[in-house]
């Protein structure tokens, strides 16, 4: 026999039904789904197409069921959620779970991967930094030492073309005489002619000799270190102001007995001069004794 497909009136669902099994239950069938009974030979007399295939197939129940079985069996079997439905929502919610929790750590990885690359980038960062200020540095230390070089040179390359002057001073007279040791060179001796001063000159007529005058006087040097004797000027003037004789004397010429033959002047040493020189005339009545630096002085 070929089934038929019959719809429950009271919650559509629908089931595949022979005409045997509806002779066998006088035309009345249970549905398997809300458990209500009802007639199916009105739909096959008003639809003898079938329907379509039902979404969920319950078999039917062949024996009738009285009234008060229907009764008692409503209050025994109350209808319940499908545990099928239960199960996919449990399962579903669980998977909703998991996910949640997969993308949690997901997330927590990457923040942590993001944090770690960032402290790698910033050590990077760092390092680099660190080796850019010391290239920078060591490039800034180089030109530093260049330029400070380049001054050396240059200040002993004046120092050294200046040393007949510079050496002069008693500052760096000590330092030029230690350079001097060491290099084939010669110092100027230290002249300082105002350190140098006439005591008691006096001038007056020979004893023994006519038209010739005498020359005594005491010379000294107050400077802090020895020096070459210097020359002496020594000029009259008239009334006016007049030269009217000069003459110069050299250190060969004023030093006598000891002292012949000597270049440098001792410090704080007195020493007595005696000169005799050609009298002038009448209208040399004032004189005067000054020193300038020796051309002929020598380094000892």
């Amino acid at each position: 026999m070929t089934p038929s497909s019959v719809t429950c009136p009271h919650c559509q669902t629908s089931f595949r039904v022979t005409k045997g099994q509806l002779n066998a239950a006088d035309g009345s069938m249970r549905c398997g789904s809300c458990l209500q009974v009802f007639n199916p030979m009105d739909q096959l007399k008003q639809a003898p197409e079938p329907p379509p295939p039902p979404t969920i197939q319950s078999e039917a129940s062949a024996p009738p069921v009285s009234a008060s079985e229907q009764e008692q069996h409503d209050q025994k079997a109350p209808a319940q959620p499908q545990p099928q439905t239960i199960e996919q929502d449990q399962g579903s919610d669980h998977g909703v779970r998991e996910k949640i929790t997969s993308t949690a750590l997901e997330y927590d990885g990457y923040q942590q991967q993001t944090i770690e690359t960032l402290i790698e980038e910033l050590d990077q960062q760092e390092s680099e930094q660190t080796v850019n200020a010391q290239q920078h540095w060591h490039k800034r230390a180089r030109w530093i030492i260049a330029a400070l070089a380049l001054s050396l040179v240059l200040i002993g390359q004046f120092a050294w073309f200046n040393r007949q002057v510079l050496s002069l001073n008693p500052a760096l007279r000590g330092s030029y005489a230690v350079v001097c040791q060491l290099l084939p060179c010669t110092l100027p001796p230290l002249v300082d002619i105002k350190a140098i001063r006439s005591l008691q000159l006096v001038i007056r007529s020979h004893p023994d000799h006519r038209g010739v005058l005498q020359v005594d006087t005491v010379i000294i040097n107050e400077a802090s270190h020895s020096q070459p004797y210097p020359d002496l000027q020594l000029t009259f003037t008239d009334l006016n102001g007049n030269v009217v004789a000069n003459r110069t004397f050299t250190p060969p010429e004023y030093l006598a007995g000891e002292l012949a033959g000597s270049l440098i002047m001792p410090t704080a040493q007195p020493v007595h001069l005696g000169l005799e020189i050609v009298d002038p005339g009448e209208q040399a009545v004032n004189y005067q004794l000054q020193f300038s630096a020796s051309k002929a002085a020598k380094t000892p």
